[in-house]
């Protein structure tokens, strides 16, 4: 039997959760021996299944493959996008303290605003929000991260406009990046 693990996501063509769980450990193992920051942004349409229900399943998977398509418009070339919920997904960026990764959250959650998907003739428009998370030394802890970065989503996703927050746990600044 083939080894999946890696197979991208099959609507938007990002890596899987399984994929992104074995890349996500091997960077932070590699960022802890090199003492590097690295930052997770954890990326959800806001109000998807709200979407899905006003103008269907396949409008949804529109709407995951464009935001797909405009998350990597938004990171650099090393940088991975995984699919790992229904319409969340998360972004890990190496070499990357929270300064940082809060600019690249708030000028992806922007696009998101202004990106209008045209399906069957009609725009529809949606937004995300971004929790963000940064971290150093911590090589064995992706659910860690992760849950930090969910902590913060939850701050980001309040109302539905969708916004972006760092989690209160980022203990990266760029006076400490090496």
């Amino acid at each position: 039997m083939p080894d999946t693990t890696e197979a991208p996501d099959g609507i938007t063509g990002a890596l899987s959760r399984a994929g992104f769980d074995l890349l996500g450990r091997a960077e932070l193992r590699r960022a802890a021996r090199y003492h590097r920051p690295t930052s997770l942004l954890l990326v959800e349409i806001a109000a998807f299944r709200r979407l899905v229900e006003r103008n269907g399943n396949a409008a949804g998977d529109a709407v995951l493959q464009n935001l797909v398509a405009l998350i990597r418009t938004q990171l650099r070339e090393h940088d991975t996008v995984a699919r790992i919920g229904d319409a969340s997904f998360a972004a890990l960026l190496p070499e990357t303290a929270e300064a940082q990764a809060m600019f690249v959250a708030e000028r992806l959650c922007h696009a998101a605003a202004d990106l209008h998907v045209d399906f069957q003739d009609r725009p529809i428009s949606f937004s995300v929000s971004i929790g963000v998370t940064c971290c150093i030394d911590r090589e064995d802890d992706l659910d860690g991260i992760l849950q930090d970065a969910d902590v913060a989503l939850c701050v980001a996703r309040r109302g539905d406009s969708g916004g972006v927050a760092l989690s209160p746990t980022a203990h990266m600044t760029d006076d400490n990046a090496a």
